[in-house]
């Protein structure tokens, strides 16, 4: 019941003497509030199975009864509107079968190297980073005594301006990054030039390490014929992650949302 009902009954139960007052429906003329249930419960559930994106509204319109009957009886079906669930991308039988094919050579060679194949890996990717971030909620949170007044916080958005930032890092920290400037683009060129830097800074902070794993995505400046003769004169060997496989790419859920948050509230 509505609030609205609920003190109309209070009323009522105050005016009354005690047990006087009564809870049953009075006599009526009308049509009578309750159907047959059993057609009726048939018939709904097979207009859901045909269209089940129909409106109670719609429901109660085709079969001429009451919007409340029909949401009793949506309840008694024990059926629910649900919304869908949205995946990154619709993968087909190749996709997956790539996908397979690249995880089991990835076991592989981890069975065979252990934990040396895990550290030569150099993980890479961009991302946009704003010149201010807002801080989240819970990073707004501050002490307050009962007697304190309520901490109010203004919406605000990230500021239009963002730069390009590039970083490559590997099992023990970030190896190289770097922030595009407004003149570049980041294109077959602007990569080769960014493998390269990498490769003397790797020579210089991890002289020990001989060989080492590129780990990036498949954007085009990647995969470009340019860049794989780039990498195949800087000695870079490419880790297999076929297409659209987010479980392959750890910068997006691990490294840049760690990154950002402790940007937030920052202006740059």
């Amino acid at each position: 019941m509505d609030v609205k009902n609920v003190r109309k009954w209070v009323r009522r139960a105050k005016n009354c003497c005690a047990g006087e007052m009564s809870v049953l429906d009075e006599h009526r003329s009308g049509r009578p509030v309750s159907v047959p249930r059993d057609k009726n419960q048939y018939t709904v559930d097979a207009t859901i199975q045909v269209n089940r994106r129909i409106k109670q509204g719609g429901i109660a319109l085709k079969l001429g009864i009451s919007q409340e009957r029909v949401h009793h009886i949506i309840e008694k079906l024990n059926c629910r509107k649900v919304c869908a669930r949205w995946v990154q991308r619709q993968l087909t039988d190749p996709m997956k079968e790539h996908q397979k094919t690249a995880s089991q050579e990835l076991l592989n060679r981890y069975r065979l190297e252990g934990d040396d194949f895990l550290k030569n890996i150099a993980t890479g990717d961009e991302s946009w980073v704003h010149h201010y971030d807002p801080e989240n909620k819970r990073q707004f949170m501050e002490y307050g005594h009962p007697s304190s007044p309520s901490v109010k916080k203004f919406k605000t958005v990230p500021s239009a301006k963002k730069v390009m930032l590039t970083s490559f890092w590997d099992a023990r920290g970030v190896l190289y990054t770097e922030f595009l400037t407004k003149e570049s683009r980041v294109n077959s060129d602007s990569y080769c030039a960014t493998l390269r830097a990498l490769k003397q800074r790797i020579r210089r902070i991890r002289p020990e390490r001989n060989t080492f794993f590129l780990h990036h995505d498949n954007a085009r400046p990647h995969c470009s014929a340019q860049t794989q003769d780039a990498m195949t004169s800087l000695k870079f060997t490419v880790v297999l992650r076929p297409p659209y496989s987010p479980d392959l790419a750890p910068s997006d859920f691990r490294f840049f949302p760690k990154l950002k948050e402790t940007l937030k509230g920052q202006h740059f």
